[in-house]
């Protein structure tokens, strides 16, 4: 609080002025109002932002998970059989559900190669992360 004391002298008369500012309790309860409608705000966008963060996490797990699969295939240098083989994976203290797909294409050269990777152990189609799609060349002896 401020204190603030005029003199003046009018015609041989001293006044004393006595002036104390202060916030009302209306602006207060304005400010806090204020105040907590930005902290709710910034609480809501970091817990989407954590959200975001989980989501984006778990893709690029997936998609680490599809290509070591795909790795796995072009390694063994020999022409996938086609159909069609799923098994569960631990990965990152996380489980993974990884479906590999062998098509069979217009030419007989080339060998397609499908593989979706799910969160959890089973196949589902809410639970699909990633999917990874390459071609596989027949190698001539």
């Amino acid at each position: 609080m401020k204190s603030i004391i005029h003199s003046k002298k009018k015609q041989g008369i001293i006044k004393k002025k006595s002036c104390v500012q202060g916030f009302t309790l209306l602006e207060v309860l304005v400010a806090l109002a204020i105040f907590s409608i930005s902290a709710a705000t910034l609480i809501v966008t970091s817990a989407q932002s954590i959200k975001n963060l989980q989501h984006i996490k778990e893709r690029v797990l997936a998609s680490w998970i599809a290509e070591d699969e795909l790795k796995q295939i072009l390694i063994k240098k020999e022409f996938p059989k086609l159909g069609s083989k799923g098994e569960s994976k631990k990965t990152a203290h996380m489980n993974w559900y990884v479906k590999k797909e062998v098509l069979k294409t217009e030419t007989d050269l080339f060998r397609s190669i499908k593989i979706t990777i799910y969160l959890g152990d089973t196949e589902n189609q809410e639970a699909k992360i990633y999917q990874l799609n390459s071609f596989v060349r027949r190698v001539k002896s």
